[in-house]
Parts: structure tokens; sequence; C-alpha cells
């Protein structure tokens, strides 16, 4: 992993992030490493955004909550440098230690608590069909924030796939990195609920 990429990564799960969550773990983006590459995610119990990748960072081996305020300090300290535009500066993790992890360009505070299993709520079965299904555009417009950053054209597309109206719409998108896979999750909101804010 170069430092562009975990710019764009982590500018992605920024957005996705809750920044003053009552549920305190949330407020930050899930950093794994280990020796089958890393899984890089963020959630508000309702969004959740996932970067997998089976290419390794060097270093020690780390399953950790970044602090989202310093995460901004981060991805700042990325552009600051122009790491965000060149590919030749290679991450590595030095270590962790006085609640920071330490990377070549500097330390990110972490959080101590148990992150949800993000896992659990990506569905991996076959979409099927559903005839209508609602959501908040508020969600709909952060899907444009998290693929953003990996834009190189004016177009981007993504891929929705569906079970029913009531289960969580899975989205896929072209990150444009070898081997990083991503997938943006969005809970629909209930039919009923939108036909009678209409009607008032």
């Amino acid at each position: 992993m170069n430092y562009q990429e975990l710019y764009k990564i982590l500018t992605a799960c920024y957005a996705i992030a809750p920044k003053t969550d009552v549920r305190y773990y949330l407020n930050g983006v899930k950093f794994k490493s280990d020796e089958y590459g890393y899984t890089i995610e963020a959630t508000d119990g309702r969004r959740l955004v996932q970067f997998k990748s089976e290419s390794l960072i060097q270093g020690a081996g780390v399953d950790t909550i970044l602090d989202i305020k310093h995460v901004k300090l981060f991805i700042d300290k990325i552009k600051a440098r122009g790491y965000h535009k060149t590919d030749v500066n290679e991450v590595f993790i030095t270590g962790i230690a006085d609640n920071k992890i330490d990377f070549n360009l500097g330390p990110i505070d972490i959080i101590d608590g148990r992150y949800p299993d993000c896992e659990r709520v990506i569905w991996k079965d076959e979409p099927t069909g559903t005839k209508e299904i609602g959501f908040d555009a508020r969600f709909l417009a952060d899907i444009v924030k998290v693929t953003k950053p990996f834009i190189s054209t004016k177009y981007q597309g993504i891929k929705m796939e569906f079970r029913d109206s009531l289960s969580s719409t899975r989205i896929t998108f072209d990150t444009g990195i070898d081997g990083l896979n991503s997938i943006i999750i969005i809970l629909p909101c209930r039919l009923e609920g939108i036909l009678s804010n209409n009607n008032n």
C-alpha cells in the first residue's frame, strides 16, 4: 500500500464515519492489517463502507480503531506532503504504543473499544428482484462522497444489488487500485414512511 491509496481510502471512510456518536467506538475507522492483507472500514450503523486487499502493509500486524479526529489530521498531512498525488511513498507501520499507531509518516490516535463485526451485515448471497425500495436521500449523496476520491474521469459507475425492500442494499464500485475491493452497504427506509411524509 502507498500513501496515495491510503489517502483515498481514509477520505472515503471519513465521509461515512460518525464524528460525535454517543457510541464512542463508532467515531473512527476500523483498521486491520495482517499476513493476509488489510481491511479498512467505517460505519454508523445505517451505512457502511469497507475496503479489502490482499496487499500487505509492511510492519506490525494491527487490529484497531483509528480516532476520526486524528484520521482527518492524517489525511491533511498526506495531502500537505503531496503524497496523495504520487504512488512511490510506501506505508509502513512502525508499531502501536501510548494509544497511538505509528506510521512512517506519523502517528494516529486510536480508540479503545470493540468495533461492530461488519461482515455480519454484508450479505454474500445472490441478489433478487424487488419492485421498489426506499432510501434516505442523504445516504445516496454519501455514495458520491465515498466514490469521489477514486474518480479519474467525470463518470463513476456503481453497481447496486438488492434482496428485497427491507434488506440492505449492496453497492460496489471500481477503485482503480489493483486488488482493492470496495463495498458500500446502505439500509433502506420503510416505504410507508415515505408515502405518509409526501402526502402531508
